[in-house]
């Protein structure tokens, strides 16, 4: 297993990467203490396996969400914007992420294969893989709102 501070510089760099090229959003270090509000979240979840597996998530409120996708699709702030289409550009984005994740975990883990994204709304959402796993957190901030990405894993061995 690779250390929980690897991971996180794997989740870091990843989203640092996809923010900078693909979706021309500031992205930085957020609080790890921050709470995301209980209110309306937008979680997308990506399975992997292989001798590595878990789940990566990417969890924020509908207006970061929202943020996000038009971001991604050119829009400006005022044009509008679907929820279909915020799911749909929250799900490439995470996509994204969890592709960059992918290939900084080769060299370790060359046989990890992933799912494609599952987005949902919710209120108080939180990932769990359930005994034995081991949960990654960090916390961005998307233009001053925060983003919370988890990655949870464990050996298949």
């Amino acid at each position: 297993m690779l250390e929980q501070s690897v991971l996180q510089e794997h989740v870091w760099e990843s989203t640092r990467e996809a923010f900078e090229t693909m979706i021309n959003l500031p992205v930085e270090h957020g609080d790890d203490n921050t709470e995301l509000e209980t209110s309306q979240l937008v979680i997308c979840i990506i399975t992997f396996s292989g001798t590595m597996e878990g789940a990566f998530s990417a969890r924020c409120t509908t207006a970061c969400a929202e943020k996000i996708a038009k971001a991604m699709l050119m829009m400006t702030a005022d044009d509008d914007i679907s929820e279909p289409e915020i799911c749909d550009a929250f799900g490439e984005v995470t996509n994204m992420l969890v592709g960059g994740f992918k290939t900084r975990l080769n060299a370790d883990f060359p046989d990890i294969q992933i799912s494609i994204p599952s987005v949902v709304k919710g209120l108080d959402i939180e990932p769990t893989m359930g005994k034995g796993a081991l949960r990654c957190d960090l916390t961005v901030s998307v233009e001053g709102e925060p983003m919370r990405l988890t990655v949870i894993h464990r050996s298949s061995n």
